[in-house]
């Protein structure tokens, strides 16, 4: 009997909760001779896209790939994941097994784009307070 948090721990809603987009770099997954640029990745698992030339079909969900991680041309690791779904531009994949250095690289990779989007979200809500603390709205800069 299959235990159902094992079926939730493949699921992508568990990767969802951590995923980030890589900004300012390139990170691709290659398989035989497939390259798939990276959508979103987490320390768990990632989205692949699927608008390049890929010139093998897709294994089936369900079925485990290994994959060489390369972060702007420069290989990091090899990694094995397992397919969980397929969509028109996109499929998701949960890491099986990865070499120490692709673990580092995706856990500092998505700690550090965390980092950015809370910078950001902290820098917005200081602007916003400050607005309101002077008065200012977005109605009163259109009125001026």
């Amino acid at each position: 009997m299959e235990d159902a948090s094992a079926i939730h721990y493949e699921s992508s809603e568990r990767r969802e909760a951590v995923r980030v987009i890589p900004n300012g770099c390139s990170v691709q997954f290659s398989n035989n001779e497939n390259t798939f640029r990276c959508m979103d990745i987490s320390v768990s698992g990632v989205a692949l896209s699927l608008t390049s030339d890929s010139t093998t079909p897709l294994p089936q969900n369900g079925s485990l790939t290994a994959f060489i991680v390369d972060r702007d041309e420069i290989i990091i690791g090899k990694v094995i994941a397992r397919k969980i779904y397929q969509q028109e531009e996109r499929s998701g994949w949960a890491f099986i097994q990865a070499e120490e250095r692709v673990l580092t690289f995706v856990e500092e990779l998505v700690l550090e784009t965390q980092k950015i989007a809370l910078r950001q979200a902290s820098l917005e809500r200081k602007k916003h307070e400050e607005e309101m603390l002077l008065g200012i709205t977005e109605s009163n800069e259109l009125d001026a």
